[in-house]
């Protein structure tokens, strides 16, 4: 664990170990392996910006938004733009992605 702008940050071998569970749970899904994940949304707290690999900033075994993985998922974040390299497949961008929240009526 590492800490950065008052905020504790998991480790990268914790990240990557999580990513790598994501993926086999989802490969093993009925849901997923049908279409790759079309009918699936994932919603992001972070920019968009962040997630992408860079020449100078590469997301080995990473969460990376250009995935192919990811590619047929919808992806709902805030933030610029993508700043580098081709926009990322089905990116949305929402004013704040705490507005996505369910209501409790």
């Amino acid at each position: 664990t590492y800490f950065g702008a008052g905020k504790e940050f998991l480790s990268l071998d914790t990240r990557r170990s999580y990513d790598a569970a994501v993926r086999a749970s989802l490969s093993k899904s009925p849901r997923w392996r049908r279409c790759g994940g079309c009918d699936h949304v994932m919603v992001i707290a972070r920019s968009l910006a962040e997630l992408a690999a860079t020449p100078r900033r590469p997301r080995i075994r990473q969460f990376e938004i250009r995935d192919e993985f990811w590619a047929n998922v919808s992806k709902l974040s805030h933030g610029r733009p993508m700043l580098w390299g081709p926009p990322a497949p089905n990116t949305f961008g929402v004013p704040y992605a705490t507005f996505l929240h369910p209501a409790s009526r």
